[in-house]
């Protein structure tokens, strides 16, 4: 009786650390069937746990092929760090996760499974999104003022930083002064 309640203890133990993981958590058999979740991954998917332990992994993903694939990858390596999927839920929302997973053994040392957390980066994806689109807008401006700056050739343009060393040197300075902006560029007062 006693060694019934330490693994009914320890099964509850068990159980809270997965239920109080920020990520969604599943477990897969090696066929990429799911075996169990926590109520994240019930949260992400907007399905109960009836509904998702028994059926495909990939099955909750908007590229299905690209999820099974890191489900052979975890299988082949052993493990898989940082990769990116995105999951749909019933109702059409899209979460970006990371998914990282590694395989579990019973005592045997049998390959039982895939154990599998995806973390929530929807909001670093739309950052990174927003941050490349600032950088392409910004290399364009800077193309186009160099352009501006090069095609002045009459008049001389010469640009320095605050302790006085040169940051551009355009054509027009290059015919005034007869110094190449290579000659010039990185030079001081």
């Amino acid at each position: 009786k006693r060694i019934e309640l330490q693994l009914r203890e320890q099964q509850t133990y068990t159980r809270s650390l997965i239920e109080s993981n920020i990520d969604a958590l599943m477990t897969t058999d090696p066929l990429g069937v799911i075996t169990d979740v926590n109520r994240q991954m019930c949260a992400v998917t907007g399905s109960s746990p009836e509904e998702l332990v028994g059926t495909p992994f990939k099955n909750y993903f908007t590229d299905p092929l690209r999820a099974e694939a890191g489900v052979r990858q975890v299988l082949a390596e052993d493990k898989v760090t940082n990769y990116e999927l995105t999951i749909r839920a019933k109702d059409g929302r899209k979460t970006v996760v990371s998914y990282n997973a590694t395989t579990f053994r019973d005592a045997d040392n049998h390959l039982k499974g895939v154990f599998a957390a995806a973390r929530d980066i929807t909001d670093q994806k739309r950052l990174e999104g927003q941050l490349t689109l600032r950088n392409t807008e910004l290399t364009e401006a800077t193309t186009f003022l160099n352009n501006v700056l090069e095609s002045s050739t009459e008049y001389s343009i010469i640009a320095k930083d605050l302790t006085g060393n040169i940051l551009t040197w355009n054509e027009g300075a290059r015919r005034n002064y007869g110094y190449s902006a290579e000659e010039m560029v990185g030079k001081g007062n």
